[in-house]
């Protein structure tokens, strides 16, 4: 089933959460496009899957990243291990996939060049339909404004996923 959410305007706040990082530019940003993702449709496993995340938070050492080296970790038990890496593989095959496509954006681009790890992004600009608007404040040049964004998200669920009524669902054959 591919799954589509109708196309809305966003206000500010919310599309500047969807777009943008503290380091990166709205132009950049938009570059990005469009992004894959994974989610959850099983509410039980989706459940699990956060205590198994808050689980592995909790026992993270301050400053170290989930993915530290093992010799860098507090240790843990075989056991607890394996069962870990057992649910994570099972979850590889359970989760579905996801777009985020934006469809048009209007931005006041910042004067500051791009961060190293969005500068394929910047590149990337003028294949998104965009428009240029003048910037609103003095504090916002360096990184610019988003001012709009139009975006589609479409999902790919399991044939027996029910979808809400208030979403409008159209099957269609999967193209990958």
């Amino acid at each position: 089933m591919r799954c589509f959410l109708p196309r809305r305007s966003m206000t500010r706040s919310m599309s500047m959460k969807l777009v943008r990082r503290s380091s990166c530019a709205p132009q950049d940003a938009i570059g990005w496009n469009p992004r894959s993702f994974h989610l959850l449709t099983d509410p039980a496993l989706f459940r699990t899957s956060q205590q198994h995340f808050q689980h592995m938070h909790r026992n993270a050492q301050p400053g170290m990243p989930l993915s530290a080296p093992a010799g860098k970790q507090k240790p843990a038990s075989t056991g607890a291990a394996e069962q870990l890496d057992a649910w994570l593989t099972e979850l590889l095959h359970r989760f579905s996939a996801g777009q985020f496509r934006i469809l048009d954006a209007r931005l006041a681009p910042g004067t500051s060049d791009a961060a190293p790890f969005a500068e394929n992004w910047a590149l990337a600009l003028p294949r998104t339909p965009h428009t240029i608007e003048p910037v609103t404040g003095p504090s916002s040049a360096a990184l610019g404004e988003l001012h709009w964004l139009r975006f589609s998200v479409t999902l790919w669920l399991p044939a027996a996923f029910k979808s809400p009524p208030e979403l409008h669902a159209v099957r269609a054959a999967c193209a990958e």
